[in-house]
Formats: structure tokens, sequence, C-alpha cells
């Protein structure tokens, strides 16, 4: 059997592919990684020439993956992330007030992260581990204490505490809506409209929004599909077009001022994000203050 270093491309280049891929940017990939932009660059052309396809769609108007760089990046985005949570827990010491956090790579990125920073402030002695993945869980070695899952009903337990409910709305860039003019829904259709394919959950469409305000469209819509959330936000900052935006997730990045709403309509669905918590005879002090913060975070 062929070794596995014969198999695997160059880790560095697949690394920095990770990155550029997660951001749609070489220059973001370049400053999370610590190197400069031509570096990133350069192990992205090893990295496909290594593999023989062309891994991103390269414009003036910005990245998008292709489809060969969809597969690799769905593939390094949990392989990664699976390597570097072991290795966190390898150089964790015994006996440590663990926190193992689950969730989606989206909640994760959009709205966990953005806020962890004040719980660990508040609790510096526990040892926070986060396990983001999608679809859920899957591929992770450790059992959560906590996790925060998307579902439709409640999922079972006797234990889970209802966050919020979904909120649909579009997305652009800023830059992206001062070059175009749109004042009413009817009009989003002749704009570039960015498609999110993911999986996890029963579909929601660009159809199937706009038909909820009376404006019917057939499938296919053209645009540029994205097999997650994160892509499609990325894109949507990067003035490609218009996205479907979660509230909650989204509010950080509106906040900024890096996505903001062409159009006030708003979408509710019985999708809901949730806390599942473990019995009450198994709560640990580290649980009952993650739970009790993420509750007073989103009241605030």
């Amino acid at each position: 059997m062929d070794s596995l270093r014969k198999k695997l491309p160059p880790t560095n280049a697949l690394v920095a592919f990770e990155a550029a891929a997660r951001h749609l940017n070489f220059t973001r990939a370049a400053e999370e990684l610590n190197v400069s932009q031509v570096a990133v660059s350069k192990q992205i052309k090893t990295l496909e020439t290594d593999l023989g396809v062309l891994l991103f769609n390269r414009s003036p108007r910005g990245l998008g993956l292709t489809q060969e760089g969809h597969k690799l990046f769905q593939a390094a985005a949990i392989g990664l992330r699976h390597i570097a949570q072991v290795s966190e827990e390898l150089r964790q010491e015994p006996g440590g007030a663990r926190l193992v956090i689950a969730t989606t790579m989206a909640f994760a990125s959009y709205w966990l992260m953005p806020r962890l920073s004040r719980f660990r402030n508040a609790h510096p002695d526990f040892d926070v581990v986060l396990l983001a993945s999608d679809p859920y869980f899957g591929d992770v070695s450790t059992t959560p204490n906590v996790s925060i899952r998307f579902h439709r009903p409640a999922p079972p337990g006797d234990n889970v505490r209802r966050l919020f409910h979904e909120e649909i709305f579009p997305v652009c860039s800023p830059e992206y809506l001062d070059s175009r003019n749109i004042t009413s829904i009817a009009q989003l259709i002749t704009k570039s409209l960015l498609h999110l394919d993911e999986p996890r959950h029963e579909p929601m469409s660009w159809r199937i929004w706009l038909a909820q305000f009376g404006v019917e469209v057939r499938d296919p819509i053209p645009g540029p599909h994205f097999p997650n959330f994160n892509e499609s936000m990325h894109a949507a900052e990067a003035g490609q077009g218009l996205a479907l935006g979660w509230r909650h997730l989204c509010d950080s990045t509106l906040d900024a001022g890096r996505l903001v709403r062409p159009v006030e309509e708003v979408l509710h669905t019985e999708w809901a994000y949730y806390l599942m918590l473990p019995p009450d005879t198994q709560m640990t002090e580290q649980v009952r203050a993650f739970a009790d913060w993420v509750e007073a975070e989103i009241a605030a």
C-alpha cells in the first residue's frame, strides 16, 4: 500500500488553501497565517500543480472555488480541524476545568467566536475546547459537554433550551448596494444572487424566500453556488452579489458595516437554535456558567 506521504499534498500548501478557501481572500488568509499574500499565492499554485486542477476561479470581482476546490475544502476543513482539536486535547494537562462545546461551523464562526473572548475573560480557569463541524459533530473523538444545534422541531432531550428562531433576509456588501438600484424585492431577481447549497437541513433557496413575498421565479436561478454558509457570506462581503443571511449569525457583520440589508423583509421559520445540556445531575460548574452566559448574550 502506498504511504500517506505519497498521497497527501504538501501540508503547508493545504493549510494555506484551507484558510484562503474559508476567507475567499488571499490577503485575509495571509494575515491569519502571519505570512505574506505572495507566500499564500505561491502555496496555492504549488497545490494546484501537485493536484493538476484549478482550485479557485480568479476574476476582478474576487475569488470563487471551483468544483474541485469545493471538494478539497470540505475535506480539508474537517480533517485539519479534527487534527487540531485532537492535538489540543493531547496538550492539555489532566484534571483541568474543561468545557467542550460542539456546534456548526456557521454558528461557531459568526455567533460564538466573536463573543467567546468575553466568556474566557470571565472564566480564565476554564479550558474551553470548541468542536465546529458540518454535518453535526461528525468525525470528532471527544464527547461534548454542551452543544448548540439547529433543529426543527425541538431536538429530543430533557434539558433543551431554545435560543432563537431562524430569521432570513438578503444581505450584500455596502459597495454592491451603492452601485445598484434596489428599492423592492422584485428587483432582487435582476441582480447577482448567491446560492447556498448546504445540506444540513431542509433547503432554503432564493426561490422559496422570494415566493413568501409574492415573487415567483423558476429554477434554475442564475448565480454562483456555495456549499456552506461561511463561503456564501464571504462572497457577499467581497461584493459578488446578494446572499440569504440568517439573523443572529449576521448581526456582527451588519453591526461592523461589512454587510447591509438591501430590503427590510424578513422570513420567519420554525427552525431554531437550541442549547443542548446534560441532565441536572450531570451538570458541571463549567456547563452552568456557559449556559447562563449564552442566554445573557442573547438577551443583551
